[in-house]
C-alpha cells in the first residue's frame, strides 16, 4: 500500500487522494507507458516531482473515468482514442491541476491570507436516455468583479456558448442568488437543468482556488453517482412449498 505522507500534504487533502486513487494512476500509466515506466518510479518517490505527475494524472483519469468507467479495462488503442477524443478537456484539467499546486506553494509562502468561505449549488442537467446528471455549480460571487451580480457558474464544458450565455443572462435579469438560485431555471429552454436545494460551503484564499475547488467537487460527484448507479439490489425471489393436496383415503 502506498504512503501517502511522500505526496505534498496540502495536495492530498484539497483533491481528496486516497490510496486506492495512487492505485488507479499506477494502473492508468502501466497501461499507457508500461511496467518500466521511469513516470511510475517518480510517482513511487513522492517529492515534489511525484506529487505533480501524480496529480496531472490523477485529474486527468478521473475525467475519463466519467466519460468510461470501465476504462482501466481497455486495451491500450482503446485508451488513446478516448485521450484523443478529449484531448481539449484534458489539456484545460492539466492546466487547471498545476495552476492549483503552484497556488498552493504561494499560500505557504502567503500564512497571513485569509480564506474564504463560500457557499453552492450543485446544478443537474437532464440527459435523454440517463436521466439526471451533475452537470455544474451555482456559487457565490467572489471574484472581485462584477459586484452587482451575487452568484457565479462553474460547470463541464460539454454545451455551446449559448447556454452559458442564457443563464448568466437569468442570474443579472432577475438578480438572482444563492438563496433563490431555482430561479435560474428557465421552464421554455430546450435544454433542461434543476438546482439542488441544498447549500454547501467550500473554503478557497482566492477565486481561483475556489473555483479549482469546485472542478473537483464536480467530478467527485459524477464518480460518487456513478458509483452508485453500479450498486445492484438483488431483491429475493418469493420461495414456493408446493402443497399436496390429502387425499380423501388419508382421512
Amino acid at each position: 500500500m502506498t504512503d501517502l505522507t511522500i505526496f505534498d500534504p496540502d495536495v492530498v487533502a484539497q483533491y481528496r487522494i486516497s490510496t486506492q486513487d495512487v492505485a488507479r494512476v499506477k494502473q492508468y500509466v502501466r497501461l499507457l507507458r508500461g511496467d518500466s515506466a521511469p513516470e511510475l518510479q517518480d510517482i513511487a518517490r513522492g517529492g515534489e516531482v511525484g506529487t505533480r505527475l501524480l496529480l496531472n494524472r490523477l485529474v486527468e483519469l478521473r475525467w475519463l473515468l466519467t466519460r468510461d468507467p470501465l476504462l482501466l479495462e481497455r486495451e491500450r488503442h482503446e485508451v488513446e482514442k478516448l485521450i484523443a477524443d478529449q484531448q481539449e478537456i484534458l489539456e484545460r484539467s492539466r492546466s487547471l491541476a498545476e495552476a492549483a499546486l503552484l497556488g498552493l506553494i504561494a499560500k505557504r509562502k502567503r500564512p497571513w491570507e485569509t480564506r474564504k468561505v463560500i457557499r453552492y449549488r450543485l446544478i443537474e442537467k437532464y440527459y435523454p436516455g440517463e436521466g439526471w446528471q451533475v452537470w455544474g455549480t451555482l456559487y457565490e460571487n467572489c471574484s472581485g468583479m462584477f459586484p452587482q451580480v451575487k452568484v457565479l457558474i462553474r460547470a463541464i464544458p460539454d454545451d455551446d456558448r449559448r447556454t452559458g450565455r442564457h443563464l448568466d443572462r437569468r442570474i443579472v435579469e432577475l438578480d438572482i442568488g444563492i438563496e433563490d438560485g431555482e430561479r435560474i431555471v428557465d421552464p421554455s429552454y430546450p435544454i433542461r437543468f434543476r438546482v439542488l436545494p441544498e447549500i454547501r460551503t467550500i473554503e478557497g484564499a482566492s477565486h481561483h482556488e475556489v473555483r479549482t475547488r469546485l472542478w473537483e467537487v464536480i467530478f467527485e460527484e459524477m464518480e460518487k453517482r456513478r458509483a452508485e448507479r453500479r450498486v445492484e439490489y438483488d431483491a429475493p425471489e418469493p420461495t414456493y412449498v408446493p402443497l399436496r393436496e390429502r387425499s380423501e383415503k388419508e382421512d
